[in-house]
This record gives C-alpha cells, structure tokens and sequence, in this order.
C-alpha cells in the first residue's frame, strides 16, 4: 500500500480535498532522465552562501557573476546610464566563501541513488504503467539548464499554448 500516489497524498503535496472530498488527480507526470554521473557533477557544482542560505548552481553563478553589458548608441558609444539602487543589484558570488552541502558529496550521493534506482523508481513504475502515453512525459535532462527544462516540459505538455492544459468551466 506504500505507493507513490499514497505518499504524494499523505504529504499534501498535490493538494487538499476539494469541499466534496475529492482529491485532485495527476494530469501528467515529467520523470527528468539523467545519468547517475550527471547527477553526481550537477551537484559537486552546488554550492550554499552561508549569509543568505541559498544554494546556487554552477550556472546561477555565472550567471549572477556576468558583468553588466554595456548600452551603446547608434554611433557605438556606451551610453551612461543611472547608477541603480544597491539594494536592487543582486550581490556578486564568490565560490570561495561559499560551502558544498553534505547532501553534495560522493559518498551521500552515492548512498541516495542507490535507494532511488533500487526502492523508488521501481515503485514509480507501478503508478506510471496507469497513465496514458500523453501523461508520462521523460525529459533528458543532461546539460540543460532548469529554465531549458522548464521550456521544454511545458512545450510537450502543451505545445499549442492557446489551449487550455484543461477544460475551463463556464
């Protein structure tokens, strides 16, 4: 009785009853394919700044760290621009003063994706095989970025954004 919808459930991850006590129900299910070696390098890149808590990933930082580009105009002189306020200006980050998380390192990974590909994604397949093709959607997820991920999901589960994902009521 242990399975996946039960646990999804139980932590009121997809919600409460309704007023009529029904629950909501799966529309689809994105499963993001990735080796176990990705997984691994993904998160030796995580690193945490102990001043604000966040983890940031290697590409959040590059992409935090990137200098501001430089306006120009139609003569291809940079355009001065207002100083913005310090407080808007999102902080620069350095990889020395930031830490790796104990859930980052070889050995804790290790231990992790070995219960995932031994207990949890075979208990997946029980609850998957009820869902039809359209539902269960499986992404290789290697390289990109969660913003390219993001994209990609919504475009297979919606690829004419003018419809509805479900029937609107009247």
């Amino acid at each position: 009785m242990d399975t996946w919808q039960k646990v999804i459930r139980t932590q009121n991850l997809i919600g409460l009853p309704d007023e009529a006590g029904r629950m909501a129900e799966f529309s689809h299910i994105i499963e993001l394919e990735c080796e176990d070696e990705e997984v691994k390098l993904r998160a030796k890149n995580m690193l945490l700044d102990p001043e604000d808590g966040v983890v940031y990933s290697r590409w959040e930082r590059a992409e935090r760290n990137k200098p501001k580009p430089v306006k120009l105009d139609e003569d291809g002189n940079p355009i001065e621009e207002e100083e913005e306020d310090p407080e808007n200006v999102p902080k620069k980050l350095d990889d020395l003063l930031m830490v790796q998380r104990i859930q980052d390192t070889d050995a804790y990974l290790d231990e992790e994706l070995q219960h995932y590909n031994l207990e949890e994604r075979p208990a997946m397949d029980d609850f998957i095989i009820r869902l039809y093709n359209h539902q269960y959607l499986k992404l290789d997820s290697a390289g990109l970025t969660t913003e390219e991920l993001a994209d990609a999901a919504e475009w297979r589960i919606r690829p004419d954004k003018t419809i509805p994902l479900r029937p609107t009521p009247k």
